[in-house]
């Protein structure tokens, strides 16, 4: 069999198998908040201005990463009103991390992408003077 013929089946053995596939972002943030509102299903959905962005250290080398495109700008972010011990409020300063994983059926169909977030830490604005 010529390299050619050989190239040609292997490419049409792989393109045949259904596969289930996904790919997924996961970034740690940290940032400032511009708009929170409680939301009626016990979650806050958050406005916040991302100061600093880098890939997720606990995912390591997987997956794909866009996070430096989130630097500088402003994106909507939900929590569980449980993961609060104070309400968040604009001005305040939030540590978190997100990941956001696509999915995809065994045609090779895209199935919708499920957003996950973890608050690390929510930071007040200090009182000025000292009081």
């Amino acid at each position: 069999m010529k390299p050619f013929e050989i190239l040609t089946v292997a490419f049409t053995l792989l393109a045949s198998n259904p596969a289930i596939s996904s790919g997924f972002e996961s970034c740690d943030f940290e940032a400032q908040v511009q708009t929170a509102r409680e939301q009626p299903k016990g979650t806050y959905a958050l406005t916040v201005h991302v100061a600093n962005v880098a890939r997720a250290k606990d995912e390591g080398d997987s997956g794909y990463s866009d996070c430096p495109a989130y630097a500088g700008k402003d994106i909507q972010v939900t929590f569980a009103v449980s993961e609060f011990s104070s309400s968040p409020v604009a001005g305040d300063t939030i540590s978190f991390s997100r990941s956001a994983r696509d999915g995809f059926n065994e045609s090779g169909a895209y199935v919708g992408t499920t957003v996950t977030t973890q608050l690390h830490r929510l930071r007040k604005p200090s009182v000025a003077g000292g009081r």
